[in-house]
């Protein structure tokens, strides 16, 4: 655990207040809180003004669209998923790492999602009423570049850990929490910034429409030999 200065609020604390961080495993329960600050890290984003341009107009309609997308890489089966929560000492979750990589443990992956989990039943019922309300009430976006190619040459990469998401609430950023989450997922086992850790650029996804993103860098980190 973590004492770090600071407040809930983006207006300074009064006085110095000391708060006490944890990391945890993440549940389904914790969903909500996840959407949120994925809301508040990246709305503003300048991806997002490329891949969802109106959403300041239709601000209901980008949040549906979060809350999608990120309840059905929740719930799809087929890949192992590690989502780490940060924690305040009041309970409330401020930040996540969300990571994703194939299944190495073929016994884990049957305790996890094998056809006596709760797991596999629900996984197929959430997903398609997902894609049932898309289809009723589509939303316009643009879709990223494949990254395939990248994740499957060499081999070895089909077995290592993605970083999906990372995001902090904003009134605990700057305070190297969101260190303290990449190097907590790197223990088992941005782009200028990922460098610190030995993640070195092999790809970029802004291209095509995306060429004005300044952001973009598809960045790995090799195993080293034993």
């Amino acid at each position: 655990m973590w004492p770090i200065y600071g407040g809930y609020s983006r207006t300074p604390l009064p006085f110095p207040t000391i708060i006490t961080f944890s990391i945890r495993p993440a549940t389904y329960s914790d969903l909500p809180a996840i959407i949120r600050l994925y809301l508040a890290d990246f709305w503003d984003e300048q991806l997002m003004d490329l891949l969802h341009p109106f959403r300041d107009p239709h601000p209901a309609d980008f949040r549906r669209f979060i809350n999608d997308m990120l309840t059905e890489r929740r719930w799809t089966l087929g890949l192992e998923q590690c989502v780490d929560a940060l924690v305040a000492d009041a309970g409330r979750v401020v930040g996540f790492a969300w990571w994703r990589r194939s299944w190495n443990d073929e016994q884990r992956r049957r305790n996890i999602e094998g056809w006596l989990t709760v797991r596999r039943w629900f996984s197929p019922l959430i997903i398609s009423l997902i894609q049932l309300r898309t289809k009723l009430w589509p939303y316009t976006k643009r879709a990223l570049p494949a990254l395939l190619p990248l994740l499957q040459s060499p081999p070895s990469r089909q077995r290592a850990w993605l970083l999906l998401t990372l995001a902090v609430d904003p009134a605990f950023q700057n305070k190297g929490l969101g260190t303290l989450l990449v190097q907590h997922g790197l223990s088992r086992g941005l782009e200028r910034w990922y460098g610190h850790f030995g993640f070195v650029e092999k790809g970029r996804e802004n291209i095509g429409e995306l060429a004005r993103w300044h952001g973009g860098a598809v960045m790995f980190r090799e195993r080293e030999q034993s």
